[in-house]
């Protein structure tokens, strides 16, 4: 046994790594590591087969790990270990000691913190790779990893480069090589992007202290990346642990985990490798690109048509027009004669040097035409401004207007263009001869063709091969529609199955395609785009590219056979449009080009607060190019022409900016009797500094602001960020509290704020962003301040001065003692009159700004973003890039109160306008669009999942007034390349619009007209506007408003589209139209349907399943950055309306509006927004919410319809708590899934009746016979699952997570959705306490808590005599938790402290192991949910906690590895706690292994089985239950045995188990039958409905409530419980003798028995009042006496 060998094997994204060694003395006897090259199978094969060549048939142990091993595993039957756990094990013994471990790998990157609790940690989806993101930037640079390497050492500056993600880094380091920077610097700066990444994705909060172990491939290879962490971290010498085979340290891992495991000869697993080419696939497969060989000739004929007309070389006079594109990837050349013919065309990789490719071209193009005239030149594209100053260049234009030229040119009237570069997305709608409308893509979901290029080197293919094996594809891989990170992830799932290179090929092209229409140009039908339709730009040289294209749109589109140089081909006509006869081009010639030289150097600008990295170009013929200037002011070198342009166009974001700070000083520290407070500059404090800094001046306090945000702030506090797909505003909030810890301030005011000052009165409501509103509660729990150091973030109810005052005042009174209620109320005073002069001044400026602008003659932008966008390191420069164009810019509040002029009847909005930010978006919008001499532009932040509400909407207030929507993404992305491109677009294209248009004749001979050039107005010098003194605010002035509206010149528009009207629920509707609701919970939905029956829908029904064709549909009609959840509700209902199934003009769609400050409360504006797009605006959207948000007058709620609901919802959560428990253990596989048919069924019944004492006894028997189901007693590790309410709960949605967790042997835990809906109502407790909430709201609420926990209690009650189940806590017990561990109850977006709570209940009631599932990018989750879980470690050190992402695009292989980690580690603990307890109780460890569990449908098949009897024809059918169509309600595994009938009644069950021949009974009789005398507390009552009331109501008073649980010994509960269930009869009794006035489907019958009538008036209105009256006397008195 000592002789045998442990065999890892690590199959990872980009390579395979085998280790054999000897554990006892941890040598290692074999070890190979290579790249496979997206052929796994392959790989592994032949690295086995080597390793038998060395080893030889030698005993051994084996395990496979990695994130493509599970499959492989699986297939050869050898044990799977995740990643992480193998690394840890690996440190634990050749580096005993290490505190971090730090592993990178191709896409993967992981963490492990040693110490007292091990925590392990992955990267998230969004992330991508390390490894792989390392290899496509060195494919960028043109060299490979080892060569990044090299360059790197040799570097002299860092620039800063996005770290989220590949892409987004491409999207900074292509425009630098675009403009020169050395390779050597971008190299480095790469390497320092991989760190960033590293540090703050996988830090979450904990710093990486200590002895820290660098580990993985990556790390192992590249010493200067291993220099970079060091650096970063600032690590010692003697801390850094770099062991011998560090790239192989996780397939030595796996070999010491095999250790325990199963002994073979080597030879036997050889014999098992012809499995692997057996694996499942679990991509999806999508049709062929062409169906047979003459679909694909017929294809390449009818695109080998469209050709551009070219020059006869033998009679080309040497006169031509030269266009230059230097694009992101490529560098194209193109010469033009006269008459616009094609002379000579050049189309190259640009090596990322763009520069020496464009020179080299340019002299081979004069040395084949060495007679050659330059008439005039143009260049376009990333490069533009380098080659206009190195080359001289004539003319640079913007490259969307270079395209639209060429694609005119081609094809006249061209209806839409679409053009698909190495980087970029371009789309442009035209109208009438002028671009009408351009969209390009966001930095998110950028790098499509140089996607392509990379993907095929990492193959060791050409880009041509590759592309050319997409068209062969006879099964493309569906790859998603995400951004190329997601894309990749997807990529290397199917690389892990096998696919082969086509279908890869065929599924990147598809995927491409998909991206541009359903992201970038957002198509919902092919007519958006009209008849006429070109395609350009590299990608659509790819046939597999444009097959995709025109099978995804339907239309046959032309391709010019020039499709890649199209760019430079318009800038070639741009300069033939714009040349004057007698002009003499500057374009450097052959001996110009040979001598120049370039020198590029790096320094800082240092003119202004920007303090701009610049990189300068110097030429050898004295010119220069500067790049990297955020301003004018960076365009000037030192010492040269340093005159500085002071004549700028008015900008509102400058103007903001200072008055918002540099207006405000502090206290003399002599003067500031209560001490030093610190205010950090970020997110809220942009809008409310005024407000804070005055108030707390006027107590006495020195007021003291952070520094301006650099990258520095935001690197200072990186460790600390929990989430990193947080927006960028919110994680420099983590560096500016550390500045002011660093300045030693001991006080630091930093207050949540999630309700605003109401400036629309016809706001819905005045919420602030999640993340504004509460991210100093993040702050707080993952930030550790000295000690000393307060850092006070209170909730304070901004939007109510009264109550602020109180708040306020408690809350400092625990700092200064000595502080009074009326220095408080005195100084909020001067707060709100201060923060209202601010607004006032800003109003001011802005209406003065747009005087000066109009009295000199610009244009100007409306700058649309939030408060904080005006910070210089958020925007990054974006307002001055637009001064520089001239036109002036706004900040949206600085004219927003002349919209507001306009009558809300005049405005309305699709969307819910619940956040006042958004308020002054849409009302700036909408003042904008009237105005011809203003437009739009909005700044988006990355991650900000809010502006999928906003950006739809302020598109459609624009577009309806003709005017062009454009949008920048920003994050920390601080070049400006791409945005620049969008800037001089959006100005081209409002130009072009401005002047005639110009004709462009394809083969025009006659040279165009003399026209000078546009001279820009000279620009006279604004006079800034000073700050002015505090004063009383003053109102806006109506003549004034009118005045300024006024000014300008006739609107684009004259006749208005008239606005779609929101059709309604009408009476007829509800007994003519099925109502169709979305799956939400396979436990609760068939229990909701049957009761909302009351609502007056005789016909209901649900969708029961979310499928991929589904999400597919969502993202057409939902915006990009919406939640996923809100995807999968919308694409259930389209999908399902689109399929023919259903009859449009029939049907009502159910939504459930949360009225919260997340994204859900505009589900119902999503929905209705897909409907208009559908062209099915006739489908009226019924929004069910609490909060009077939608009125349908013709919905009229029964006496019964709470009651009912209440008892479905409380039904549903006990089924999912039964199943979920007993599940896992069944000894008879599919008796859970029949016993809760069975059960359904009961409760069905019930819910019909709706009678207290019959919900009562049903839930006894549905937990008794739970109780009684055959298990196995020996528990599994129990995962709880937490997260946002849909993806918990929806098993499509969370890729049927409960099901993997009970295959992979643990039990899930779920709270109950009653738990959610009760957090929902428990927020109007919280803020009358702590905010500004009523008294009415807050009884109301405390009144329906206490009515649902009294029907709890009878489930509680039940649940006390179960020995096998536990009782259910109450709302309060789960407040009262989350605010012992300092979790504010104020945190109310999304699930808020629920979330958190549930994390904490779930490990103190010992399920150490959680899941927290949620939508990638949630708001509410970056605070409740990443951002606390340092917290809830800090109180439950051996909590084992995963966040998992869920997304359209997300890989589910990545989701499952990640599960595959936690369920690693929650097995370990699992078992070591059975360990402990058993030599606790016997001194001895058991061995037992769970008994293999038969099969329902197996019991069933055997005739002589006495399991079978009667339960063969129970499971023969199931009934539809609820309305049509019917719907499978079964949550759990797929396909089983058909439920029982719930019409089989039990006496009939128990006959039919009678006449079972076994000796012993049915083993399932116990399962299925109800106990003796049941019958008679569940069986229907058929008494005559004419009883009288005299006869029933006496015995209903009399009769005592037996149900009271453990909560129910409060008196408040057991008086209001008992008048609930009076109510509840009472109701019943009224429903049974008067149908016709209880039911909505009811005709009333045509009696006039007036006595009836007048009793049942009187019994009603009676027992409302008296219920009433009852309990608010009840109420009030208890609570009084302190119950």
């Amino acid at each position: 046994m000592s002789a045998r060998l442990h065999v890892g094997i690590d199959i990872g994204s980009t390579t395979v790594k085998l280790v054999a060694l000897r554990p006892s003395s941890l040598v290692i006897v074999y070890s190979q590591y290579t790249k496979h090259l997206s052929d796994i199978k392959a790989a592994v094969v032949t690295l086995v087969q080597d390793a038998f060549a060395a080893i030889q048939d030698q005993e051994c142990t084996f395990s496979m790990t990695g994130s493509g091993g599970m499959g492989v595993s699986t297939a050869l039957d050898v044990p799977f270990v995740q990643e992480v756990i193998a690394c840890t094990e690996a440190i634990q013994h050749v580096a005993p000691g290490t505190d971090v471990a730090i592993e990178l790998g191709g896409e993967d990157a992981k963490i492990s913190f040693f110490g007292k609790a091990l925590e392990q940690r992955m990267n998230g989806t969004c992330a991508g790779g390390t490894g792989s993101f390392i290899d496509h930037m060195a494919a960028l640079l043109k060299t490979d990893s080892d060569g990044l390497n090299e360059m790197a050492k040799r570097c002299k500056v860092i620039y800063p480069i996005a770290s989220r993600c590949g892409v987004f880094a491409k999207t900074d380091i292509q425009p630098l090589l675009n403009e020169g920077a050395l390779k050597e610097d971008i190299a480095v700066s790469v390497l320092q992007a991989v760190v960033n990444q590293t540090i703050s994705g996988l830090a979450c909060g904990k710093p990486i202290r200590g002895r820290v172990a660098f580990l993985g491939g990556p790390l192992h290879f590249m010493s200067e990346l291993r220099k970079r962490f060091i650096e970063t971290l600032h690590i010692a010498p003697d801390d850094v642990v770099f062991p011998d085979n560090a790239q192989f340290f996780v397939a030595i891992g796996a070999a010491l985990c095999s250790c325990s495991t199963k002994s073979m000869r080597f030879s036997e697993l050889i014999s098992r490798l012809s499995r692997i080419q057996n694996m499942p696939r679990e991509s999806v497969l999508l049709p062929p690109m062409f169906a047979t060989d003459e679909e694909y000739n017929e294809f390449v004929h009818r695109h080998a048509t469209h050709k551009v007309p070219r020059a006869d070389p033998a009679s080309f006079n040497g006169r031509c027009f030269l266009g230059i594109d230097s694009g992101s990837t490529t560098s194209k050349l193109v010469l033009i004669d006269e008459r616009g013919r094609l002379v000579y065309s050049f189309y190259e990789s640009n090596q990322g040097s763009p520069l020496a490719t464009t020179v080299s071209a340019l002299l081979e193009t004069y040395r084949q035409y060495p007679g050659l005239t330059v008439l005039s030149a143009a260049s376009t594209g990333y490069g533009e401004g380098l080659m206009k100053a190195a080359l001289h260049v004539d003319i640079g234009e913007i490259e969307t207007i270079a395209h639209y030229k060429a694609a005119e040119f081609f094809l006249p009237n061209v209806d839409f263009v679409l053009d698909i570069g190495g980087q970029d997305m371009k789309s442009m709608r035209t109208r009438n001869g002028a671009i009408d409308s351009i969209m390009l893509n966001e930095a998110c979901s950028s790098g499509c063709g140089s996607f392509i290029s990379t993907f095929a080197n990492s193959l060791n293919m050409d880009v041509q091969t590759f592309a050319a094996a997409g068209v062969r594809s006879k099964s493309p891989v569906d790859l998603g529609t995400r951004c190329t990170v997601f894309m990749n992830s997807r990529v290397k799932q199917a690389q892990k199955e096998g696919a082969a290179v086509e279908d890869i090929s065929g599924g990147i092209a598809i995927s491409i395609v998909k991206n541009a229409l359903f992201k970038v140009i957002r198509m919902r039908s092919p007519a958006e785009m009209g008849e006429r339709i070109v395609v350009q730009g590299g990608t659509f040289l790819n046939d597999s590219v444009l097959r995709a294209f025109e099978r995804l749109c339907g239309r046959d589109v032309v391709r010019p056979d020039i499709a890649g140089i199209m760019g430079a081909f318009g800038a070639a006509l741009i300069a033939r449009e714009r040349y004057t006869r007698g002009h003499r081009s500057t374009v450097l010639g052959p001996e110009g080009l040979a001598a120049l030289q370039t020198a590029t150097t790096v320094q800082r600008c240092g003119r202004c607060a920007n303090n701009c990295l610049l990189t300068v170009n110097r030429f050898s013929d004295g010119g220069h190019f500067i790049s990297g200037n955020r301003c004018e002011r960076g365009s000037v070198l030192p010492g040269v022409n340093a005159e500085i342009n002071s004549d700028e166009a008015p900008n509102m974001y400058t103007w903001k900016y200072k008055r918002l700070f540099q207006h405000y000083v502090p206290l003399p520290p002599a003067k500031a009797t209560r001490g030093d407070v610190g205010i950090p500059r970020v997110l809220n404090m942009y809008e409310d500094y005024p407000f804070w800094f005055t108030m707390l001046t006027s107590l006495g306090c020195r007021v003291l602001l952070s520094a301006p945000s650099t990258s520095k702030t935001y690197q200072l506090g990186m460790e600390t960020i929990p989430s990193d797909t947080v927006c960028y505003p919110a994680k420099l909030a983590h560096g500016h509290i550390l500045s002011l810890v660093a300045r030693d301030i001991h006080t630091i005011f930093y207050p949540c704020v999630i309700f605003n000052i109401k400036e629309d009165p016809h706001g819905a409501n005045v919420y602030n962003c999640p993340v504004v509103g509460s991210y100093p509660e993040v702050v707080r729990h993952n930030m550790r301040v000295p000690e000393g150091t307060r850092l006070l973030c209170p909730f304070l109810p901004l939007d109510n001065p009264q109550r602020l005052e109180f708040r306020v005042y408690e809350e400092l009174k625990m700092l200064y003692h000595d502080l009074t209620q009326a220095e408080v109320s005195a100084a909020v005073c001067l707060a709100y009159k201060e923060l209202e002069q601010y607004k006032a001044d800003v109003r001011r400026a802005g209406e003065d700004a747009l005087r000066e602008m109009r009295r000199r003659g610009l244009h100007g932008l409306m700058l649309l973003g939030r408060p904080y966008h005006v910070d210089p390191e958020i925007n990054h420069g974006i307002p001055d890039t637009i001064t520089a164009n001239h036109f002036a810019v706004f900040s949206e509040d600085s004219l927003a109160h002349l919209g507001r002029a306009v009558p809300f009847e005049q405005r309305p909005l699709r969307v819910i306008d619940q956040w006042v930010y958004h308020s002054r978006l849409y009302t700036a919008a909408r003042f904008v669009a009237e105005q011809p001499d203003l437009d739009v532009l909005q700044l988006v932040s990355f991650g900000c999942g809010l502006d999928a509400v906003t950006t739809d909407q302020v598109k459609e207030i624009v577009e309806r007034y003709g005017k062009i929507y454009t949008s920048i993404k920003i994050d920390e992305i601080s070049n400006l390349g791409a945005a620049r491109i969008r800037i001089r677009s959006l100005v081209s294209i409002i130009h072009e619009r401005q002047s005639p248009r110009r004709s462009m004749s394809p083969l025009s001979i006659t040279p165009p007209p003399q026209q000078p050039q546009q001279q820009t107005p000279t620009p006279t010098p604004t006079p800034t506007p000073q700050p002015v003194a505090v004063a009383a605010p003053e109102a806006v002035r109506p003549q004034e408003v009118a005045l300024l509206a006024n000014e300008a010149s006739t609107p684009l528009v004259t006749e208005l589209p008239p606005f779609p009207s929101v059709p309604l629920v009408t009476k007829d509707m509800l007994h003519t139209h099925l109502g169709l609701a979305p799956q939400f919970s396979p436990y609760h939905m068939e229990l909701f349907l049957q009761a909302f029956k009351a609502i007056g829908f005789p016909r209901l029904a649900y969708l029961p399943h979310l499928t991929r064709d589904c999400i597919e549909e969502g993202l057409k009609y939902v915006h990009n950055d919406a939640c996923f959840p809100a995807i999968c509700v919308i694409g259930q209902l389209m999908h399902a309306l689109k399929s023919g199934r259903y009859n449009p003009n029939k049907i009502v769609v159910l939504l459930v509006q949360t009225g919260g400050c997340c994204r859900a409360t505009n589900y119902v504006s999503f929905m209705r927004k897909a409907l208009l797009d559908a062209g099915m605006p006739q489908v009226p959207v019924f929004a069910l919410n609490a909060y009077g948000m939608e009125d349908h007058p013709a919905w009229q709620p029964t006496l019964r319809m709470p009651f009912r609901s209440l008892a479905a919802l409380i039904y549903g959560d006990l089924f999912m708590q039964m199943v979920q428990r007993v599940r896992p253990y069944e000894l008879v596989k599919g008796s859970t899934a029949a016993l809760h048919q069975h059960c359904m069924g009961l409760a069905m019944r019930q819910l019909v009746r709706c009678r207290r004492s019959e919900f009562a006894a049903t839930v006894h028997e549905i937990i008794r016979l739970f109780d009684e189901l055959p298990i196995d007693e020996v528990r599994r590790p129990r995962v709880g699952i937490v997260g946002e309410i849909m993806v918990k709960l929806a098993a499509d949605a969370n890729n049927h997570l409960v099901d993997f967790l009970e295959a992979e042997g643990a039990e899930a835990v779920t709270y109950d959705l009653s738990d959610f809906f009760l957090y929902c109502t428990y927020d109007h407790v919280t803020r009358n306490e702590l905010l500004a909430g009523t008294w009415r709201l807050k009884f109301m609420s405390e009144a329906l808590i206490t009515v649902v926990e009294y029907m709890r209690d009878m489930v509680r009650d039940a649940l006390s005599h179960s020995r096998r189940f536990s009782s259910l806590e109450r709302i309060e017990e789960l407040a009262q938790l989350a605010e012992q561990h300092g979790v504010s109850l104020c945190n109310q977006a999304g699930e808020g402290w629920f979330l958190t709570a549930e994390m904490l209940m779930l490990l103190k009631r010992g399920v150490g192991n959680i899941l927290c599932l949620q939508p990638f990018a949630c708001l509410p989750n970056h605070v409740t949910g990443r951002g606390m879980m340092r917290l809830v470690r800090e109180h439950f050190p051996h909590a084992n906690i995963a966040a998992i992402d869920y997304d359209p695009g997300a890989s589910e292989i990545n989701q499952l590895n990640r599960v595959k980690l936690m369920l690693t580690v929650a097995k370990k603990n699992h078992a070591a706690s059975v360990a402990a307890a058993a030599r606790a109780t016997h001194g001895t460890v058991p061995a037992s292994a769970p008994a293999p569990i038969p099969d329902l449908e197996d019991l069933l098949s055997r005739e002589a089985a006495p399991e079978a009897c009667g339960l063969r024809r129970r499971v023969a059918h199931t009934p539809a239950v609820v309305g049509d169509p019917p719907s499978c309600s079964s949550p759990g595994p797929a396909p089983g045995p058909e439920p029982p009938s719930a019409s089989l009644t039990t006496e009939e069950a128990g006959k039919e188990c009678a006449g079972c021949s076994a000796s012993a009974g049915c083993s399932l009789q116990r399962l299925l039958l109800h106990s003796p005398g049941a019958e008679t507390s569940v069986h229907r009552d058929e008494a005559d409905p004419e009883r009288s009331l005299q006869a029933i109501v006496p015995s209903r008073l009399l009769e005592r409530h037996l149900h009271r649980g453990e909560g129910n010994t409060l008196l408040r509960n057991r008086v209001i419980g008992w008048l609930v269930g009076f109510a509840m009869d009472l109701i019943y009794v009224c429903e049974r003798m008067y149908p016709a006035y209880c039911y909505a489907d009811v005709t009333p019958p045509g009696h006039n028995d007036r006595v009836q009538k007048a009793r049942l008036r009187f019994w009603v209105v009676l027992s409302a009042v008296t219920l009433t009256l009852t309990s608010l006397l009840v109420h009030a008195v208890l609570h009084k006496l302190g119950f």
